[in-house]
């Protein structure tokens, strides 16, 4: 398989990674925010960890619809590696998602980054002191 580097494949690059980064950003603002609430959020950061380094190394299409909907719209995990990888690759995806991959991966990124930030600035709200 040859791939050819044009500038819109770079702009497709660019834009998948800088949806990624924001899609983990976002998840991993929104675990270590629960901290404001919890004094302590060392497990769930463990376990985004564990999902991260577990569910992001398979392809989406091995799970049911139902979890492949729920990693793709509530947990846009799929968004980091799948969707990009199948869409470059030509294999299918599962969803057939209508538009340009990179504006759904940039979309989604956007979402999970902003609900993190939501959540870090609710905390902050509430925030206070370890007392030490």
């Amino acid at each position: 398989m040859k791939l050819s580097l044009t500038p819109l494949h770079i702009l497709y690059l660019l834009s998948t990674i800088l949806g990624g980064v924001l899609i983990r950003g976002g998840i991993y603002t929104s675990a270590g925010s629960l901290a404001f609430w919890t004094k302590s959020s060392r497990h769930l950061i463990e376990a985004t960890n564990t999902l991260f380094g577990q569910i992001t190394m398979y392809p989406l299409t091995i799970f049911n619809r139902g979890v492949q909907a729920l990693l793709t719209f509530a947990l846009p995990l799929g968004f980091i590696a799948f969707y990009p990888a199948a869409d470059l690759l030509d294999k299918p995806m599962g969803f057939a998602l209508p538009g340009a991959l990179p504006l759904w991966s940039l979309g989604a990124g956007a979402v999970v980054m902003a609900a993190g930030l939501g959540m870090f600035w609710l905390g902050m709200r509430r925030y206070d002191s370890s007392g030490s």
